[in-house]
């Protein structure tokens, strides 16, 4: 009876560290398929030479439109639509596939309107109204936290583009509070990066797991307040 319980025991600890290994590899794989997709990016930022900022800025907003999509295919892909046991890969690239539509129009628009704010900023900061650049970065990174908050919306539930963005709205400063998570471990990941090549490595997988576990949080207390009216309901 002990032997029995001990192989059981054993066959469940081997089981939790092949599942945290596979956790870790998709981790990797996935982070690895999100920078392949936009390694464009990496390269316009190189080579691209600044000489009319608003032609540079122009041009940064065309080649990051695939941000949004690749980085809801990474959602998808490390688990955000299902335990879907398929690999990495087939997860990444249907992901990528079956939300486009939706994905395209949204990275379109937040990337032309990053590029247009940016360049509001410089502006204000070359006329010295600070007050006016510090409005105009604020904007942006709420646009840019509610864009990312966004994502599980669009990865996790059925529906048009109008409805996801109405729950959002239902939900704002969860839905927020999930991109500014995403936002701060992006931000993180990119800045140490330089100096770095680790955070690189895993930090936009890192993201949309945190996201991913936010998602699920709210999800939880949703059902479980839902559950708590209808008992009060009821009596």
């Amino acid at each position: 009876m002990k032997d029995s319980k001990k192989e059981r025991d054993q066959e469940l600890a081997l089981s939790q560290v092949k599942k945290s290994v596979d956790q870790v590899y998709d981790g990797i794989m996935g982070n690895a398929l999100f920078i392949l997709v936009n390694i464009h990016i990496l390269i316009f930022l190189l080579f691209a030479e600044p000489d009319n900022l608003a032609v540079y800025y122009l041009l940064m907003a065309l080649v990051m439109i695939p941000l949004y999509p690749a980085y809801t295919a990474l959602y998808i892909a490390l688990g955000g639509a299902g335990e879907d046991k398929s690999n990495i890969y087939k997860r990444f690239f249907e992901g990528y596939r079956k939300q486009f539509k939706k994905t395209i129009v949204l990275g379109t628009l937040g990337s032309f309107f990053t590029a247009f704010m940016l360049n509001n900023s410089l502006f204000f900061s070359i006329i010295d109204q600070n007050g006016m650049r510090r409005a105009v970065d604020i904007l942006l990174i709420f646009v840019l936290m509610f864009l990312l908050g966004l994502v599980p919306l669009i990865a996790e539930e059925k529906g048009t583009l109008k409805e996801h963005l109405k729950k959002m709205r239902i939900k704002l400063f969860q839905g927020v509070l999930r991109g500014a998570a995403a936002l701060l471990i992006l931000f993180v990941s990119v800045y140490f990066g330089r100096l770095i090549i680790f955070p690189l490595v895993i930090g936009f997988s890192l993201a949309a797991y945190v996201q991913r576990i936010l998602y699920k949080h709210q999800k939880d207390r949703d059902l479980s307040e839902k559950q708590e009216a209808n008992k009060k309901t009821r009596k």
